[in-house]
C-alpha cells in the first residue's frame, strides 16, 4: 500500500510540472489580414475573360424561360385512373436507370417514371386519360426502337406540373463559347 501511495504521489508531482508552450504573440485577425493581402496582390481579374454581355444575355434567357409572362394557376397534383406506356420490365436497376435517362432525353415533353414492384423495375411514360391519346406516343416509342412497349392502365397525374427547361447558366460553357 505504501508503494502505491509513493507511485501515485510521483505521478501527480511529475504530471504537474511546468511545460510552458511558446505563445503566439500576433493576434489571429492580423494573420488573416496578411493572408488576404497576399492573395489580393495575386488576383488578376483579366484572367477571367467573361464578357458581361454574354452573362447577362444567358441570365435573361434563363429568367424568361422560368418566368413566363402568363400567370398559371397551379393545382395540386391529383391522381386518377388512366394509362401509361410501359417501355421496360427488368430486374436490373442499371438497365432501368439507363432506359429512364434515355427516354427523358428522347421525349423531353413527356414524363417518364420508374416504379419498383419487387423484384422488377417498370419504366413507364406519360399521363394519358384515354387509351387513344397514348397511341401517337406509343408509335413514336416503337419507331425509336422500343419494340416491346405497350399501353397499360395506371394511376396518372391529372394535372402534371409544367416541365422546366434544362437551360441553366454554366460558366464553363460560357467561357468555351466566348473564345
Amino acid at each position: 500500500m505504501g508503494r502505491l501511495f509513493i507511485v501515485a504521489a510521483l505521478v501527480i508531482v511529475w504530471g504537474c510540472g511546468s511545460a510552458e508552450q511558446p505563445r503566439k504573440t500576433t493576434p489571429e485577425h492580423s494573420s488573416s489580414k496578411e493572408f488576404l493581402a497576399k492573395y489580393e496582390k495575386a488576383f488578376r481579374p483579366s484572367d477571367y475573360k467573361l464578357d458581361i454581355k454574354v452573362i447577362k444575355a444567358a441570365e435573361a434567357e434563363q429568367f424568361n424561360a422560368l418566368h413566363p409572362a402568363q400567370v398559371y394557376a397551379v393545382a395540386a397534383a391529383e391522381t386518377i385512373p388512366g394509362f401509361r406506356i410501359q417501355v421496360l420490365l427488368t430486374q436490373e436497376i442499371d438497365e432501368a436507370n439507363t432506359t429512364l435517362t434515355t427516354l427523358e432525353q428522347q421525349l423531353p415533353d413527356e414524363f417518364a417514371y420508374m416504379a419498383y414492384d419487387a423484384p422488377t423495375y417498370k419504366i413507364r411514360v406519360g399521363n394519358f386519360q384515354e387509351r387513344t391519346s397514348a397511341n401517337p406516343v406509343l408509335k413514336k416509342l416503337v419507331d425509336l426502337g422500343y419494340k416491346e412497349a405497350w399501353i397499360v392502365p395506371d394511376m396518372i397525374l391529372k394535372n402534371p406540373p409544367q416541365k422546366l427547361p434544362d437551360a441553366f447558366i454554366e460558366p464553363k460553357r460560357l467561357i468555351e463559347n466566348h473564345r
